[in-house]
């Protein structure tokens, strides 16, 4: 298959939907949810499915870097 072919179907994303999703996630929602949208599902869902753990992953990254200095404080 041609990478630079618009299949309707395919689930590749691309390099800029992965950064995309990896750094802003509320756009990658956004872009996922136009392409369920415009009947693109698996590449709709995988980005929607990426953002959504991406949000997880920095929440409970920023959640961590709040309470480590904390417990370091009355370790010491």
């Amino acid at each position: 298959m041609d990478p630079t072919s618009a299949d309707s179907n395919s689930s590749r994303l691309s390099t800029g939907d992965w950064l995309i999703c990896l750094f802003c996630q509320l756009g990658g929602i956004l872009i996922g949810a136009s392409r369920c949208a415009l009947g693109q599902w698996k590449s709709g869902l995988s980005m929607i499915g990426l953002s959504l753990g991406m949000a997880l992953v920095w929440n409970l990254t920023y959640l961590f870097m709040q309470i480590l200095p904390d417990i370091l404080r009355k370790l010491v």
